[in-house]
């Protein structure tokens, strides 16, 4: 039997709300720190953050309709970049063949 499993409702209701206070002291004592980090990726990689704008913003107004997977025809894909400087060319990839792809891509690098 799991712990979680032989606590009472009560211990649970205690526990929840412990973490809850701990969650809420944590946001507190490091606010900024998500946003400053943000806004380092985004200075950082400005072309990149540029082609996903505009990418989604044309899937949003309708210019762009998303299609599934090139790999396994999954409907839940998402937008790969190429080329960053041409931001409507991308082929549409699920998470996993993207992470695929960004993998075996990386390794491909190493090799050269």
């Amino acid at each position: 039997m799991k712990r979680i499993e032989r606590l009472t409702s009560r211990q649970l209701e205690r526990n929840r709300e412990t973490d809850k206070k701990y969650q809420r002291k944590k946001r507190l004592d490091n606010k900024g720190w998500k946003s400053q980090q943000n806004l380092e990726y985004r200075i950082k990689n400005k072309e990149k953050v540029e082609a996903q704008r505009i990418i989604n913003y044309n899937i949003n107004n309708g210019k762009i309709k998303r299609m599934p997977c090139e790999s396994c025809n999954s409907i839940l894909a998402q937008a790969h970049h190429d080329n960053y400087s041409k931001p409507l060319d991308v082929r549409w990839l699920c998470a996993s063949h993207h992470k695929l792809f960004h993998l075996s891509v990386s390794v491909v690098e190493l090799q050269i």
